[in-house]
């Protein structure tokens, strides 16, 4: 329960996208003390009716026995949607988190991180995974749980998010909600 705490919450990234127009559904309510397998997080995802219309944000915390610090953000393994979200994102986050140290591979091109993550790769909809800082190091923990520094990546995350969604159907598209 305490680790959840330490995410940028997913109440904070709600609340960010309500205002700027996303319809928000959770495979897991911030507030469920359970944690349900990945199994489950996918499947109500795949059988959610706006699975058409939809992006899988799965929000972690790291750890590397203290000894890693930084933000990840990792898509499935080649190239997908999914890959200009994460790349939205981060560039969002290097913007407003400029003193971030940012962990980031771009070895296909872009800054995402590709892994065979379950939710990644079973996920019938756009999906990236974010792990935004490894909270058993002590800088990280600190700065993970500083609630403005919370609202910055929540913000940053709603604003890449938001681009690429006007990126890929337009202006127009968006306004009028014909995506």
């Amino acid at each position: 329960v305490a680790l959840r705490a330490l995410l940028p919450s997913a109440q904070a990234i709600a609340k960010y996208a309500f205002a700027k127009g996303f319809k928000v559904e959770y495979t897991v309510l911030p507030t469920d003390p359970t944690d349900p397998s990945l199994h489950y997080r996918v499947l109500k995802a795949n059988n959610s009716n706006n699975r058409r219309n939809s992006l899988y944000l799965s929000l972690h915390n790291n750890a590397a026995n203290g000894k890693a610090s930084g933000t990840e953000v990792f898509t499935n393994v080649g190239q997908s949607l999914s890959d200009g979200f994460a790349e939205a994102i981060i560039n969002e986050y290097l913007s407003e988190l400029p003193e971030r140290k940012m962990r980031i591979e771009t070895v296909d091109g872009d800054k995402d991180k590709e892994a065979l993550f379950y939710v990644l790769k079973n996920t019938t909809m756009p999906a990236v995974l974010i792990e935004f800082g490894f909270f058993d190091n002590p800088v990280d923990y600190d700065y993970l749980s500083n609630q403005v520094i919370i609202d910055k990546f929540a913000k940053a995350t709603v604003e890449g998010i938001y681009k690429q969604v006007v990126k890929l159907y337009g202006l127009t598209a968006w306004e009028n909600r014909n995506i």
